[in-house]
């Protein structure tokens, strides 16, 4: 399992300036599996190249065929069974509150 520390800054992936936030992580969309029921996005964080420790307050998601970008924010930490340990984090856009990501911690 990732380390779940919330960190600031050092990203294994590709980064903007996003006011006010500083500098985010940008990930193409074609990186995540589309769930279309309910309109959500999931991927590993191995798979995303997210270091391990790493937990991101703000993500954007690239779209690289519109050129389309929704900025995400974390709003909720996923959690096994147990209530212990950390099975992902969970983003909502803020542009349309129902498209949400999943990041996995594997």
């Amino acid at each position: 399992m990732r380390n779940p520390t919330l960190k600031k800054q050092t990203f294994g992936c590709k980064t903007e300036m996003h006011r006010p936030y500083g500098m985010v992580p940008v990930f193409p969309v074609d990186q995540f599996m589309y769930h279309k029921a309910d309109q959500s996005f999931s991927q590993e964080a191995s798979s995303l190249e997210i270091e391990i420790g790493n937990v991101y307050e703000v993500i954007v998601l690239h779209n690289p065929k519109t050129g389309g970008r929704r900025v995400y924010h974390l709003t909720k930490v996923l959690r096994d069974s147990s209530g212990e340990d950390i099975g992902g984090w969970e983003y909502v856009c803020l542009s349309q509150p129902n498209l949400k990501v999943s990041i996995w911690n594997d």
